[in-house]
């Protein structure tokens, strides 16, 4: 393949990778949401009123009977002297439905009053503490919307000073609650607020005349919280468990710049992941303009010649066939037909019974003139001879006994390293003669992508209140390192440079192995030479297309020695390949926050809306 075409295709191929990814970071979350799904609305009066409004959007039908809200700190109908939520009541419910609480110590109330006793103690049984809700005595809820409407007197920790009064009020938890599709929450007596922090900050916060509106989502099990700083006059009003600190107003400000920090640290570190995902491709693409762009070579799209006969046959598969950094068995394969049309080996058909199971000999005739891989495929057959002649039949025998560890592993471990090396050995002095490796300049984008992905998975697990922010830049960091390994499994060459002329060569090579997969054209230029024919088939066998030539000269009725065993010379190693040893491997190879506190949460309250 052309380098071009090479660099256009895995900018294609990563760009593709990009936009799945950011379609992931973008649309899964909200196609994973919750059912049901729930729109809420919140409204709190500076004299501790909060009435909590739950619209449960029901997708499925007959899979839930209770749909709550639940608390991470005590709920009762009393007060009880301590930090708590005190339950006024559930003023609006659906039709058929029991309205019910249970309370910190397990206590059941369900209104209307005189239910059945069953409903007691399914609720006593099922519910959480610190839970309200309604419940399905005789049905599963079908799909559909269920407004409940939840008053509560809330008791909190408070903070306040000579002038101010802070409240942090945490409406559901991290990894508690359903998917708050349109959230809002109002504040009553405006004119007391000095300051609001919506947690997410992300929150769209308008001030109104008598009251102020945050809107927003928040996904599921991700934190909810709002923190309000009041003028002090409002401890007359709102019922809590006040604690005096010297400068509430620089402890609010200090948390929230900290937990805004935090919060737009994943934002921005989740965006920045998102755009190096994207640009990637076109980083690929400027690496090779600058790095890897060969000069332009005009090559006919067929050559029927061969384009460098002094070229053996492993180093054309090496070199010029598919990425320079290691053989594959062709070199193996073709190199057995060479050194046989060199007249160093002699390969003779056995007769046998079975003829889907052909059989053959192979003698060794010489070894001058041999360069080191022939020498090694030489001293390799040698090693699989019996008085210098190998035959196929008997080499099957005696891997079966090596692998039932006959005479030990060792003799079968050997083989199978000298195998790996012939047919799967890397040569880097040998490749470097032809050209430099660009491999290098994509580790830069493997660094980047593992360590974004380290950074962000250690800011996830322990900045909990912003964990969400991450996940998207965990999920880009991924998709980069993909990207990048991707880049790497491309030629070598790509994003280095091919010394000499040796990338005219390669163009030639790809040519030749064009018309030798051409069938029509080898029968139109037939050589009447059999050398050719010889050249063809051992040159073919090295670039993978071997089996085209061997059908060319069949159909043509060619007849050259090699014709009659070059579809079986994978059987003659095969045996060894296969071989594995039995006794062992061959070769090488429910929560909340129950206190107050300062920032993103810390603060009273906790758990959510849900449903079972």
């Amino acid at each position: 393949m052309p380098e071009t075409r090479e660099i256009l295709t895995l900018a294609a191929i990563t760009f593709a990778i990009a936009v799945v990814a950011v379609l992931l970071i973008t649309i899964v979350p909200g196609m994973l949401q919750s059912d049901p799904v729930v729109d809420y609305q919140a409204t709190l009066y500076l004299n501790g009123t909060l009435v909590e409004d739950f619209v449960y959007n029901v997708q499925t039908s007959d899979q839930y009977n209770m749909l709550y809200r639940d608390w991470g700190v005590p709920m009762s109908l009393q007060d009880l002297g301590v930090p708590q939520v005190v339950f006024v009541n559930i003023t609006s419910w659906p039709p058929g439905t029991l309205a019910y609480l249970k309370d910190h110590n397990s206590n059941v109330w369900i209104e209307p009053a005189g239910a059945d006793s069953s409903a007691y103690t399914y609720v006593e049984y099922n519910a959480y503490t610190d839970e309200a809700g309604i419940y399905g005595p005789s049905s599963f809820f079908p799909a559909g919307s269920y407004h409940v409407q939840f008053v509560y007197q809330l008791k909190p920790p408070l903070e306040y000073d000579a002038n101010y009064v802070h409240l942090n009020l945490l409406l559901a938890s991290a990894g508690e609650h359903l998917t708050y599709r349109n959230v809002t929450i109002i504040i009553m007596d405006a004119q007391d607020v000095v300051a609001v922090y919506p947690h997410p900050p992300s929150f769209k916060v308008d001030n109104e005349s008598q009251q102020i509106v945050l809107t927003g989502s928040s996904p599921q099990n991700e934190l909810l919280e709002v923190e309000l700083l009041m003028n002090r006059t409002v401890l007359t009003s709102f019922q809590g468990y006040p604690t005096q600190y010297a400068d509430v107003v620089s402890l609010t400000t200090q948390a929230n710049n900290a937990y805004s920090e935090q919060y737009y640290a994943g934002v921005d570190l989740s965006a920045l992941a998102e755009v190096l995902l994207l640009v990637i491709p076109a980083l690929f693409v400027l690496i090779w303009a600058f790095y890897g762009r060969e000069s332009p070579y005009t090559v006919p799209h067929y050559v029927s010649t061969t384009p460098n006969k002094d070229r053996k046959p492993w180093l054309v598969n090496l070199v010029f066939d598919h990425d320079p950094t290691h053989l594959n068995k062709n070199a193996l394969y073709a190199t057995v037909l060479d050194l046989s049309r060199q007249g160093k080996i002699k390969i003779t058909p056995k007769h046998v019974t079975d003829p889907k199971e052909p059989g053959f000999t192979i003698e060794i005739l010489s070894e001058s003139g041999v360069d080191g891989y022939e020498g090694h495929v030489l001293e390799f057959l040698k090693r699989l001879s019996v008085n210098g002649v190998v035959d196929t039949e008997m080499v099957k025998n005696r891997m079966h006994e090596l692998s039932r560890g006959v005479g030990g592993y060792g003799e079968l471990v050997s083989l199978k390293e000298d195998i790996q090396y012939l047919t799967y050995g890397p040569m880097p002095s040998t490749i470097s003669e032809f050209v430099t490796s660009g491999r290098r300049k994509v580790v830069p984008f493997v660094v980047a992508g593992f360590l974004l992905c380290f950074v962000s998975i250690i800011l996830e697990s322990t900045l909990v209140t912003v964990s969400s922010t991450f996940i998207p830049a965990i999920v880009a960091s991924i998709f980069i390192i993909i990207q990048s390994f991707i880049a790497i499994s491309f030629p070598m060459s790509l994003f280095g440079r091919w010394k000499g002329t040796n990338y005219q060569e390669r163009l030639e090579w790809e040519s030749f192995k064009r018309f030798l997969s051409d069938h029509a054209l080898i029968e139109k230029y037939a050589p009447q030479d059999l050398s050719v024919w010889g050249e063809w088939l051992v040159y073919g066998t090295a670039l993978g297309v071997g089996h085209e030539v061997e059908k060319a000269m069949k159909d043509l009725n060619v007849k050259i020695p090699e014709l009659g065993f070059s579809p079986y010379v994978f059987l003659f190693f095969h045996p060894v390949i296969s071989a594995t040893a039995r006794g062992g491997a061959a070769g090488g190879g429910h929560g909340g926050f129950g206190g107050g506190g300062f920032g993103g949460g810390g603060g009273f309250g906790g758990g959510g809306g849900g449903a079972r």
